[in-house]
């Protein structure tokens, strides 16, 4: 039994003795036994109404403690709810970023492909560029070598009809009975004809005197 339960016992066993000794000094004539049996009836009625009443006082505490047992229960359920949505919102947060990410490297090695791709077909084109201008000095020298060589041939052609003209015009102003006319009959001995030995002679000289 609880202390409060046991003050109002006491206190209610006070009265009774109380009000039985009143009862007593009262009624004189009344039955000890009878008078004595009516305080017990009276008493476990008042026993059993305040029983009643703290039950009902124990029950409603229970009631409310049971009220803020479930408002627990359910404030943790919500919490959990929140809890998973949140964790499931972050689950596809990650996800989306991974999937971002993903796609952003497959984006990025495309564009490097690409630009790889162009990198060597810039390598290739300067390649092919630098082959044909190679090409082109190769040929240009060639011709300009070429042409150099008409031209000196030219010249050696043109030389040597000049000398044959003026062998020709030497031969005859060659008097042949001059110590040169002489001279020059012993080389053209030499030689297959006069005119080979005279060019022969007048090309020497001209050497010498350029």
């Amino acid at each position: 039994m609880k202390p409060e339960q046991d003050n109002d016992l006491d206190k209610l066993l006070s009265d009774l003795k109380s009000e039985y000794k009143t009862s007593n000094a009262v009624k004189k004539t009344q039955s000890p036994d009878n008078r004595l049996n009516s305080l017990l009836e009276e008493f476990k009625s008042e026993i059993k109404s305040s029983q009643t009443s703290n039950q009902a006082k124990s029950d409603i505490n229970n009631y409310s403690a049971i009220n803020q047992d479930i408002d627990s229960i359910r404030a943790a359920q919500k919490k959990q709810k929140s809890d998973d949505r949140v964790n499931n919102l972050l689950e596809e947060f990650k996800s989306e970023i991974k999937s971002s990410q993903t796609s952003n490297q497959a984006n990025n090695d495309i564009n490097n492909y690409s630009a790889i791709n162009q990198d060597i077909d810039s390598i290739r084109a300067k390649y092919q560029n630098n082959k044909d201008d190679q090409k082109r000095r190769a040929e240009l020298t060639y011709n300009q070598n070429k042409q150099e060589i008409i031209n000196q041939e030219q010249q050696k052609q043109l030389k040597r009809k000049q000398l044959i003209r003026q062998a020709e015009k030497w031969l005859e102003n060659l008097d042949p009975t001059s110590d040169e006319g002489m001279w020059f009959n012993q080389l053209a001995e030499s030689y297959p004809s006069k005119l080979d030995a005279a060019i022969n002679y007048l090309g020497t000289l001209n050497q010498s005197d350029s």
